[in-house]
């Protein structure tokens, strides 16, 4: 109940129990019982779309590039743009923190 592990102070145990008084409930911890992890299920989805196969290698090419493509021409184009501002940015980050190393020195 007591821990007297340490010199200079004495302490109350982490799990200590209180017996001469009744510990009022309102102060004590609220055990709350966890709703165990559920896996979701997947059905593989039954496609009822009739696949042709492509006439040549242009449009078998273009068929796969506009069945992969979910997002616009233009959000692709903003999303590179931005993949290379953070790539400008990281290595503007390095050289000014190699700079500031040689000035502390």
């Amino acid at each position: 109940m007591i821990d007297r592990t340490s010199l200079s102070c004495v302490r109350l145990r982490e799990n200590a129990v209180p017996s001469i008084f009744d510990f009022p409930s309102h102060l004590q911890k609220v055990v709350k019982l966890r709703k165990l992890p559920t896996r979701a299920v997947f059905e593989p989805a039954q496609s009822r779309l009739e696949v042709q196969p492509a006439a040549n290698e242009v449009e078998k090419v273009l068929t796969e590039v506009t069945d992969n493509s979910s997002e616009s021409p233009t959000k692709a184009i903003y999303k590179r743009q931005v993949v290379e501002l953070e790539n400008i940015i990281e290595k503007k980050n390095k050289k000014l923190k190699v700079l500031q190393q040689k000035v502390r020195r």
